[in-house]
């Protein structure tokens, strides 16, 4: 059972989220934390949502390798429609039985029946896709998407973070790529939104990329676009350690924290550079953790690109494993960087 509230996406749209009862999150979480490995293993390198280290930005240093090389026209940037809740159930569940084994039965008797939803005191039945909200949905929609990855794969390097897909390569491929996508998709409930889709191209392979992809729907442009975006709360250390050389462009943020935040905690009007030093400085150490933004692109940058080069080694591969190797791997490099912060 679930009731469920509304909350604003984004992009002003109301989303419907389910609240289960307390027993049933404990549960689920529970055995997610016992489970979580196999997940990762069965996700695999390509689709990042399980658990996986820093899986969201493997994905951008990956496409951002895979798109400067000399044998790459563009990137291509999917979105799908309301993905979660159109997830072709009977085929998810039938397919995490052999994907994943020790997950497959928390997963089939919570899904397997349409699911009461209490909205105001009345009861609607969810009868297809996760429950947002749900501790389960995340890992379910990852796994339940595994087989739609695996039977595109064609010359192209994709990469997926739940329903957000990313593909680098040829136009040619990448239209191949997107023909499949569009066609095989529904069988699992993966409905692509083309009007909310981004053709990413080099200044030289703009002009084909309008004559290849021009019955599609999808906008084409030179530019960049965001996609994968982080938390409000941690942005702009998630912009810093996925785009480099940003330290001027984060220099207003800091003066904003510096002039009108900071002093409406403080109470003080102004601040030395050393008092400045102190507040960044974690609350184990005496500060409020307030960090620079523009002193922490250089080094988050260089941080999460030795911590993700292990997966990101693999998605340039194409590489589906993620195994124990890969996960000491990032540990270690994870343990390097924490000794020089």
């Amino acid at each position: 059972m679930n009731s469920v509230i509304h909350l604003l996406s984004w992009q002003g749209i109301r989303r419907p989220i389910g609240i289960g009862e307390a027993a049933r999150r404990i549960i689920a979480k529970a055995i997610l934390h016992v489970t979580r490995e196999d997940i990762q293993q069965a996700a695999g390198s390509l689709q990042l949502c399980a658990g996986q280290m820093a899986g969201a930005e493997a994905a951008i240093h990956g496409t951002n390798l895979a798109f400067h090389d000399q044998d790459s026209d563009a990137v291509l940037l999917v979105d799908a429609i309301n993905a979660f809740n159109l997830l072709y159930l009977q085929a998810a569940l039938h397919n995490i039985r052999y994907l994943c084994p020790s997950i497959a039965t928390v997963i089939i008797n919570t899904y397997r029946e349409p699911t009461d939803l209490f909205v105001d005191g009345n009861s609607i039945l969810s009868q297809e896709g996760t429950t947002q909200g749900d501790p389960l949905a995340m890992p379910m929609y990852a796994l339940a998407i595994l087989p739609l990855i695996r039977r595109i794969a064609d010359n192209v390097q994709q990469a997926w973070y739940a329903d957000d897909a990313i593909a680098t390569g040829s136009l040619k491929n990448l239209r191949t790529w997107w023909d499949k996508l569009v066609t095989v998709g529904p069988s699992y409930g993966y409905f692509v939104n083309a009007v909310k889709t981004w053709l990413i191209t080099k200044e030289e392979t703009h002009t084909r990329a309008l004559d290849i992809f021009k019955d599609t729907q999808i906008r084409i442009t030179k530019e960049g676009k965001s996609h994968l975006r982080a938390a409000l709360a941690s942005r702009w250390v998630y912009v810093a350690r996925t785009i480099p050389n940003i330290g001027h462009l984060l220099q207003p943020l800091e003066e904003l924290l510096r002039t009108k935040f900071i002093p409406s905690l403080t109470g003080r009007a102004a601040l030395s550079d050393l008092e400045r030093e102190l507040l960044a400085l974690p609350a184990r150490l005496g500060g409020l953790g307030l960090l620079n933004p523009s002193h922490l692109s250089t080094t988050e940058y260089s941080a999460s690109m030795k911590v993700t080069q292990p997966l990101v080694d693999h998605i340039i591969k194409q590489d589906e494993t993620y195994d124990y190797e890969i996960l000491q791997d990032q540990l270690s490099a994870k343990a390097e960087v924490h000794k020089f912060k």
